[in-house]
Formats: structure tokens, C-alpha cells, sequence
């Protein structure tokens, strides 16, 4: 195994002991697997294209006064749900 993947490996690796912090609360490893395997993605993905409808809406909701709720809507609920303990 050449440096540079081993490096990368050890990043991973720390990266995922990290992550897990939250997992001590989740006892149930099928809930564990379902979320990481599942629901992490679905809201990676939630994350992005939210992202795009709040800057697609923003000529709407701008001068409505509704920035804030399109904002908590398209951004912040699925960062929220995305950055949360796993298995929850």
C-alpha cells in the first residue's frame, strides 16, 4: 500500500470514529446501519438540492419577508437532520 493511501485510509478511518460520537445514545444496530447506509445520503442529498430551491426562491420569498422561513425550510432542516446523532 503506497503512503498517500495509507494516509487516506487513516483520514477515513478517523473521520468515521469521529462521526460516531452521537452513537452511544442509538443501541439498536440495524436503526445505526438504516441511517448511515440510508438516511445520511438522503439528506446529503436533501442538503444540496435544497440549497438550489432556496436560491431558486429567493426572487419570491425576498420580497415577501419570507427569507428566513426558506431558508429554515430548504437548508436548515436537512443540515440539522444530516449533522445529527446516528442511529436517531
Amino acid at each position: 500500500m503506497t503512503h498517500r493511501k495509507r494516509v487516506a485510509a487513516a483520514a477515513l478511518t478517523a473521520g468515521l470514529l469521529l462521526s460516531t460520537a452521537g452513537v452511544a445514545r442509538a443501541a439498536d444496530p440495524a436503526a445505526i446501519a438504516v441511517d448511515l447506509i440510508v438516511a445520511r445520503p438522503a439528506m446529503l442529498f436533501a442538503t444540496i438540492a435544497g440549497s438550489a430551491l432556496f436560491v431558486l426562491s429567493l426572487p419570491v420569498t425576498a420580497p415577501a419577508g419570507m427569507y428566513d422561513e426558506a431558508l429554515e425550510r430548504f437548508v436548515t432542516e436537512p443540515v440539522n437532520h444530516l449533522t445529527g446523532p446516528i442511529g436517531e
